[in-house]
């Protein structure tokens, strides 16, 4: 059976003065298979793993960070920096 991983990001939109917001959302199903996305943050970019290895997905681009000098290595949250 083969799985796939998909990346949710959600965005609140309303102003300070308003009551009500409208939810914006989409779905990206991400390259790599099987890929664990486990952290997202508020510009759209995910960090998780595949394999052994943690990975940044940014703007449709996954980049593999490698092991970090272990054996494996997973990313679990990252900030907007």
């Amino acid at each position: 059976m083969r799985l796939r991983f998909y990346v949710i990001s959600v965005m609140l939109l309303g102003g300070a003065h308003t009551l009500t917001a409208d939810l914006l959302y989409s779905v990206t199903a991400l390259p790599a298979s099987p890929t664990v996305g486990a952290g997202i943050n508020n510009v759209g970019q995910v960090t998780g793993f595949s394999s052994d290895q943690t990975f940044l997905y940014t703007n449709g681009q996954m980049q593999y960070l490698g092991t970090l000098g272990g054996r494996k290595s997973e990313g679990h949250g990252i900030n907007d920096a």
